[in-house]
């Protein structure tokens, strides 16, 4: 019998900023990395092996390798991990690309799902990120320091939701949600 894939997926410390696009943009948060691993540290030190990985964003891979030296375990990082990349709107002001570039919002607003920003993704390119990332897992406890994006992308592959149900639902920070993979 094969061994399920679980994963426990954290979302960020909430940033420093808002109002501001941002995805792959590295935007600074309100927690100290030891902050941010504090307010996940007890249930990690209680889960046992497990593998870890982290985005390379700043605001992941911080407390991410505080996590690696407190539980003793090798961190891995991959670009697969990374929040949804929103090319030439990364850093700017919303309500700024709104007057700017109100086709280009109006098309992403009307199929946020479909629509590619330009330079970046859109939610089905993030969905097919998370899925090569998940077919490259060995079975066993995959602990993830990621974003937002990431947790609705396994929630629209792992539960089946829709990209509508899964962007309707909260994604809190530095908050634990499991998946299991049979």
């Amino acid at each position: 019998m094969r061994q399920e894939v679980r994963v426990i997926a954290i979302r960020h410390a909430p940033v420093s900023v808002q109002g501001i696009c941002y995805g792959h943009l590295d935007i600074p948060v309100i927690l100290t990395h030891e902050q941010s691993f504090s307010e996940v540290r007890t249930t990690l030190r209680e889960i046992g092996s497990l593998s870890l990985w982290s985005s390379p964003a700043e605001r992941c891979l911080g407390p991410a390798k505080v996590a690696a030296t407190e539980l003793g375990v090798p961190l891995q990082t991959s670009e697969l991990l990374r929040e949804i990349n929103f090319g030439s709107w990364e850093g700017r002001r919303w309500d700024e690309l709104e007057k700017e570039e109100p086709e280009a919002m109006k098309a992403w607003g009307k199929d946020w799902v479909n629509y590619r920003v330009p330079g970046g993704e859109s939610a089905l390119d993030l969905e097919a990120r998370v899925q090569r990332w998940l077919n490259g897992l060995e079975p066993g406890l995959h602990v993830v320091f990621s974003h937002g994006g990431f947790v609705r992308g396994m929630r629209v592959l792992v539960n089946g939701a829709t990209w509508k149900d899964a962007m309707g639902e909260q994604v809190a920070h530095l908050t634990l949600y499991q998946f299991v993979i049979p």
